[in-house]
């Protein structure tokens, strides 16, 4: 009786420990992916900062457009069309 109890809690303390590990690997994928999505997300606001810049400098009418797009990307649930943008970027530029 008390050997069948104690198989009993191997078992359990086995599959508990493979359930474990399993969620171990998915957390570690996930963050892996969170990573990678970060590193996707400032270089394309890099990208888009040096765009918004060569255009202020050149004086292209576009500027709007751009800095609109740079906010939209950045702040997918913000829209940008009803909010200054100004504040926004003149944090990023600094």
């Amino acid at each position: 009786m008390v050997v069948m109890h104690i198989e009993e809690i191997k078992a359990k303390l086995a599959h508990e420990q493979t359930k474990k590990e399993r969620l171990s690997k998915k957390v570690n994928h996930l963050t892996n992916e969170l990573q990678h999505k970060e590193a996707e997300l400032v270089e394309r606001r890099s990208k888009f900062v040096k765009e918004l810049c060569w255009a202020k400098a050149h004086g292209i009418k576009k500027y709007l457009t751009l800095r609109r797009r740079l906010v939209s990307s950045m702040f997918p649930k913000l829209d940008t069309t009803k909010v200054k943008c100004s504040n926004v970027l003149k944090e990023m530029l600094e």
